[in-house]
């Protein structure tokens, strides 16, 4: 899949599809996209019309699906994006217990992993299981970096 292939289907999964998604993106433009001439430039066989980068970036951020975009970059570059937790500004007891909570995780992680290793094998269900509780840890190391980061002077 290209990019082209993404936007295309992003443009069309969005609700009142590409003509809802052209209304949504000539709000305060001077010049005005048509729904055939941005059509025209969703078509990965077109050799006439062509998506520029802002429109791409203007889809993307009219849709809301940034973080599905980066996934796709990740994705090709063998990689992973997370988003990052919103963070309340709890102060000091607010960070000791991001750390607190980090080290429940990963002990999370641990119990969960051995249980399911316990046999020598580890199924899907069970990977799928460890694979979460590590997604929990890296949130919490998110949540940690970003306290450090606020704080750090």
């Amino acid at each position: 899949m290209t990019i082209l292939h993404f936007i295309h289907r992003v443009a069309h999964d969005f609700d009142g599809g590409i003509e809802g998604l052209v209304s949504f993106m000539n709000l305060g433009r001077e010049s005005k996209l048509s729904t055939q001439m941005l059509t025209n430039k969703l078509n990965f066989n077109s050799n006439s019309h062509h998506l520029y980068i802002e429109e791409a970036e203007q889809i993307l951020d009219r849709t809301n699906r940034n973080l599905d975009a980066a996934r796709f970059y990740a994705e090709k570059a063998n990689a992973v994006v997370m988003a990052l937790p919103v963070m309340p500004d709890d102060g000091d007891m607010g960070m000791l217990d991001i750390v607190m909570s980090s080290m429940k995780e990963l002990g999370e992680v641990f119990s969960v992993f051995q249980t399911a290793y316990a046999d020598g094998n580890i199924t899907q269900r069970e990977f799928s299981e460890i694979s979460s509780e590590i997604d929990d840890v890296i949130v919490r190391l998110l949540e940690l970096k970003a306290a450090v980061k606020r704080v750090t002077r």
